[in-house]
């Protein structure tokens, strides 16, 4: 059971995860990939996500990246747990 949203090398759960294949292993277009939500249990929490890609593809890895966030929020299949 996957209790956070953070990419780890073997994790295969979570928007970190779907993030890092579609982003670096589908595309290609970044070293390193991660997400995640901060949540608090009195208010909204932040969500972000972050890539860390060369210059020549910073648009094309931020686009994809935000696609693929908008996608997640589109998902049932995205749960916390």
């Amino acid at each position: 059971m996957c209790h956070h949203l953070r990419h780890e090398r073997d994790s295969r759960c979570g928007f970190g995860s779907r993030l890092f294949q579609k982003v670096r292993t589908e595309l290609g277009l970044a070293y390193a990939v991660g997400g995640g939500i901060g949540a608090s249990y009195d208010h909204p929490g932040a969500f972000k996500a972050e890539v860390l890609t060369k210059s020549p593809s910073t648009v094309d890895a931020t686009k994809a990246a935000l696609a693929e966030s908008q996608a997640s929020i589109q998902s049932p299949s995205l749960r916390m747990s």
